[in-house]
């Protein structure tokens, strides 16, 4: 049995992966298709025992699976299911029609927002837990619904209640067994002879205990003495603070928080205030291997920075507004960049992504106003939502054949753009991809067979150009 199954059009792939990410990294079971149907079995079948065992039905909702008989079949299903909540997770503005209006108009509802970022994906993660019963025990039912502020229908909100009681009323303490009474039972030996035995046992367990407990403080004492001296941070967060003339580990009047684990470091603040920054490649002799979630977020002075091969991964939000970021140097090292990495950087000019990096996440680029110029290696299969969204400077892009898919408002409102190559390869283009593109031109490849770059174009009115 799973927790949640996830109802979507084909459409909102991309969305559905992030939402069924979320909550899986939470502790929750999702089901969703095609990930979880087993080769070679009946699909209809298996969506129909899937939404059988799951607690909640989590339908998103957008202006595409509104057109997908489909989802329409999954939320009837689901509709005569006793045992399943249906919940209603809406992405975009489009209303109710037909099967829709009729199934959902009395549902309770979760209004996110992609365009503006507001996934609403921490309230939607607490409504599912409150409705399957999952670590609420311990919240009152008036707490949990001031705290997650809900609107909309009460159906859900009064579903989550009774989940919680009757969570809690089956789990049932069996009363302590009461020894039988034995009428010409002999009587009970006095306590006054077994005491010196226990209390023998007792000082027998607990001195040896207590002298192990001590030793293992001293150790601890002293080892922390040790790591103080030598600022060791293994595990827990330090400062590392330079002078001017430093080599290229140690950068000029510079200042880091990071955390050392597995012998390797994280930066995960930039606390100085220089305007040029060239990360270490070493702090305490260990090799700087990340860039952590948010760890420059706001510096607004900083104009450049420089990346050592030593890191591979930039996480999420790493430089989200640094507004005066004009050049980033980042190394063939790094494999991995976090969603909304350089989100709002928005005097960045251009940039090259490393041939290391697979994956392009959600809003990576977005706000990036002044981004004239990107280079996308061959290494790229994926171009996640909304990650050059609103790169207004954009005039020209080239997607490399090694992408396959484009996500939801990938280039929506980049307002400069007049061309984009989009190979064959690419099989799925989210909806809104090139929202408010207005003087766009697609160029794709000729073909015997009707590509998805074509099919894109004709069915959102825009200019395709066979080369």
């Amino acid at each position: 049995m799973s927790d949640v199954f996830i109802s979507h059009s084909s459409k909102d792939k991309d969305i559905a992966d992030k939402v069924v990410e979320y909550l899986e990294e939470r502790g929750l079971t999702c089901w969703i298709a095609p990930r979880d149907i087993v080769p070679g079995s009946n699909w209809a079948s298996s969506i129909s025992t899937a939404i059988t065992a799951s607690k909640v039905f989590l339908v998103i909702y957008s202006e595409n699976s509104s057109e997908s008989d489909q989802v329409t079949k999954e939320i009837s299903l689901a509709e005569a299911k006793k045992n399943v909540t249906v919940l209603p997770y809406k992405i975009d503005q489009t209303e109710l029609t037909g099967a829709y209006e009729y199934y959902l108009t009395g549902a309770h509802w979760i209004y996110a927002d992609y365009k503006k970022k507001d996934y609403k994906l921490e309230e939607l993660y607490q409504i599912i837990t409150g409705i399957t019963g999952k670590n609420i025990q311990n919240i009152t039912n008036n707490t949990y619904i001031d705290n997650l502020h809900i609107h909309g229908s009460a159906n859900i909100s009064s579903d989550i209640p009774n989940v919680v009681s009757s969570s809690n009323n089956n789990v049932k303490t069996p009363a302590a067994p009461v020894p039988a009474v034995q009428k010409n039972s002999p009587p009970a030996p006095a306590v006054q002879k077994k005491s010196p035995s226990k209390l023998k046992i007792i000082l027998f367990i607990t001195i040896p205990l207590a002298v192990i407990i001590i030793l293992i403080i001293c150790i601890l004492i002293f080892t922390s003495g040790n790591n103080t001296q030598g600022n060791n941070t293994e595990g827990g967060t330090s400062v590392a603070e330079t002078s001017e003339g430093s080599s290229d580990t140690e950068p000029a009047k510079s200042s880091f928080e990071y955390t050392i684990h597995g012998g390797v470091v994280e930066i995960t603040k930039f606390i100085g205030s220089e305007a040029g920054v060239n990360i270490p490649s070493t702090i305490e002799g260990k090799a700087v291997t990340s860039i952590g979630d948010d760890a420059f977020n706001g510096c607004t002075s900083l104009t450049s920075i420089t990346i050592p091969n030593s890191v591979t991964s930039i996480g999420g939000g790493a430089f989200i507004g640094c507004t005066s970021l004009t050049s980033i140097t980042i190394p063939n090292s790094v494999t991995s960049i976090g969603d909304d990495a350089f989100h709002d950087c928005s005097s960045l000019t251009n940039i090259t992504i490393p041939d290391s990096v697979t994956s392009i996440g959600w809003s990576t680029f977005s706000g990036c106003t002044s981004l004239t110029s990107i280079t996308i290696p061959n290494s790229v299969t994926s171009i996640l939502g909304y990650a050059f969204d609103d790169c207004t400077s954009l005039t020209s892009i080239t997607i490399p054949d090694s992408v396959t898919f484009i996500g939801v408002y990938a280039f929506s409102d980049c307002t400069s753009l007049t061309s984009i190559r989009i190979p064959k390869s690419v099989k799925g283009i989210g909806n809104n991809a090139f929202k408010d593109c207005k003087h766009l031109t697609i160029y794709g490849e000729r073909s015997i067979f009707i590509t998805c770059a074509e099919t894109y174009a004709k069915e959102n009115n825009i200019p395709f150009v066979a080369e």
